[in-house]
C-alpha cells in the first residue's frame, strides 16, 4: 500500500512499518467498518420499505423491480468492494505495494459502480411517483439526482454523494406524506364510478 507516511524502503519491505501502521489504525477500522455496515443495512431497509410503499400506491410494475435491482447492485458492489478493501488491509504485510494498490483500485471501482447503479432507484422513483400522493418535489428531486448520476460518470468516485443526498432528503420528505389512498383503492373507486 503506497502511502506518503511510509518511506520508500518501508513501502518496498512493508512488514514491520505497515503492520504497525495498520495495528495503530485498528480502532478506527473497526468503528468505520461497523458504521459502514450499519449504513448499508439502513439503506437496504429503506429501499425495501420505499419499494413496498410505491407498489401500494402506483400501478407501475416495472418501477419497483428496477428500484430493487438498483439497490441490490449498489449493496452488492459496495459490500464486495468494501470486503476486498478489508481483506487487502490485513494481507498487505505479505503483498507487494503495487499489488495492494492495484487491488485497492479494483475495490474502489466496485464501490463507484455500485453507487452509480443507485441511479436506477432514483430514475425509477421519478416515473413511479407520477401517480403517487407524494409531494411533487420528491419526484422532481429524484429526476435531478438521476441526472447527477450521469454527471458522476465523468467524476469518478463521487456517486455516493447524490445517493446519500437522495436517501436523506426523500427519507425525511416521506415523513410528511399522507398514508391514505393506495393504488388498489383508487382502481377500486374508479371501477365503482365506472359502474355507476
Amino acid at each position: 500500500m503506497t502511502t506518503p507516511s511510509l518511506s520508500t524502503s518501508a513501502q518496498a519491505h512493508p512488514d514491520a512499518a505497515l503492520l504497525e501502521t495498520v495495528h495503530d489504525a485498528l480502532p478506527d477500522i473497526y468503528i468505520g467498518s461497523g458504521v459502514s455496515l450499519l449504513g448499508r443495512a439502513a439503506m437496504v431497509v429503506f429501499i425495501v420499505a420505499f419499494v413496498d410503499w410505491v407498489r401500494h400506491h402506483s400501478s407501475s410494475e416495472v418501477a419497483p423491480v428496477t428500484m430493487l435491482v438498483g439497490a441490490a447492485v449498489t449493496a452488492a458492489g459496495v459490500m464486495v468492494g468494501f470486503g476486498i478493501y478489508l481483506i487487502m488491509g490485513t494481507a498487505s504485510s505479505v503483498a507487494t505495494p503495487t499489488s495492494v494498490a492495484a487491488v485497492y483500485v479494483i475495490a474502489d471501482s466496485l464501490g463507484y459502480m455500485g453507487w452509480t447503479a443507485f441511479g436506477l432507484v432514483t430514475g425509477a422513483a421519478f416515473f413511479a411517483l407520477r401517480e403517487v400522493p407524494a409531494p411533487a418535489w420528491i419526484r422532481w428531486f429524484s429526476l435531478l439526482v438521476t441526472a447527477l448520476f450521469f454527471a458522476c460518470a465523468f467524476l469518478p468516485f463521487l456517486s455516493w454523494a447524490p445517493a446519500l443526498l437522495w436517501l436523506l432528503v426523500v427519507g425525511v420528505g416521506l415523513l410528511f406524506v399522507p398514508t391514505t389512498g393506495t393504488a388498489d383503492q383508487r382502481r377500486s373507486n374508479a371501477g365503482v364510478e365506472a359502474a355507476q
